[in-house]
């Protein structure tokens, strides 16, 4: 029977929450932005030898939040913590699970640590977003309006439910994948009622998006096979370029299509978790 076990790390002094799932073969997930490692409570199960490791990410769930000097959060620090993680785990190579967010994470780091990766499957997400150089300004003005500005009140919540019909809005997710995730990204305020726990910084325009050649450059790099299941109606618009940059740059590049949310893993887990097992071989 698999086993679900809390897990705690630290990367440079901050804490990385985690639950791991007992099987053979490591494995480390990494969720969207604004979800927590509940994201993938209802696939795993049906993945009995992965040994997963699925973490909340730096500023999300139980993960602790960067310090009072830091302003933003990169994917570069994100590669950063799976790094101490995985050594702490003992974990020389591994495979990534990676949706939305953390698909990206997954891919920057395969292509700065591409001998640490076994393969890499990903869950309706893309390589890092990128920018022009000439949004650079623009962005900068942005990133300081925003973290100069007053901070907002957080809002109260008066139920679990109530939370969760917050953040059906955001990421086209049902009640129950809604639910699941509050439960872990919320803490009980002193009038019992609940409020999020992610930083507030999570949503600022972050002002160092990689150019479009960097993109280019970390994806080249990457060594291992790449298997993208995508979602018929994710909920936001996607460049179709992406495909062709990862076709062309991706030399053990495979996609498919699934009819669905943004959240396929958690709406219809069964079928997902069929999918990464015959990637993974298991």
């Amino acid at each position: 029977m698999t086993r679900v076990t809390d897990k705690s790390f630290t990367s440079a002094g901050l804490t990385i929450a985690a639950v791991e799932w007992s099987g053979e073969v490591p494995t480390i997930a990494l969720h969207g932005w604004l979800d927590n490692c509940s994201s993938f409570d209802p696939v795993l199960p049906f993945c009995p030898r992965l040994n997963c490791l699925a973490i909340d990410l730096a500023g999300h769930g139980l993960s602790g939040h960067r310090g009072p000097g830091c302003h933003d959060y990169t994917f570069v620090e994100y590669v950063a913590d799976v790094v101490f993680v995985a050594n702490q785990m003992n974990w020389k190579k591994f495979n990534l699970l990676g949706h939305s967010m953390g698909a990206a994470i997954s891919l920057l780091f395969a292509g700065i640590c591409p001998d640490r990766v076994e393969k890499i499957f990903l869950i309706d997400g893309f390589a890092p977003l990128s920018a022009q150089e000439s949004d650079f300004l623009l962005r900068c003005q942005k990133f300081i309006a925003e973290s100069t500005a007053p901070a907002s009140k957080l809002r109260e919540f008066a139920s679990l439910e109530e939370a969760g019909n917050a953040r059906t809005r955001v990421g086209n997710l049902s009640q129950n994948a809604a639910e699941l995730l509050s439960k872990r990204s919320t803490k009980l305020t002193k009038n019992n009622g609940y409020e999020w726990r992610s930083d507030a910084r999570l949503k600022q325009t972050s002002p160092q998006r990689l150019t479009p050649g960097q993109v280019d450059v970390v994806l080249k790099n990457i060594s291992c096979p790449v298997h993208l299941l995508r979602a018929t109606h994710p909920g936001f618009e996607i460049d179709e370029s992406l495909n062709t940059k990862f076709s062309e740059s991706l030399t053990q590049f495979t996609m498919e299509t699934m009819e669905g949310g943004h959240h396929l893993h958690m709406d219809q887990p069964e079928l997902v978790a069929n999918k990464i097992n015959n990637f993974f071989s298991l």
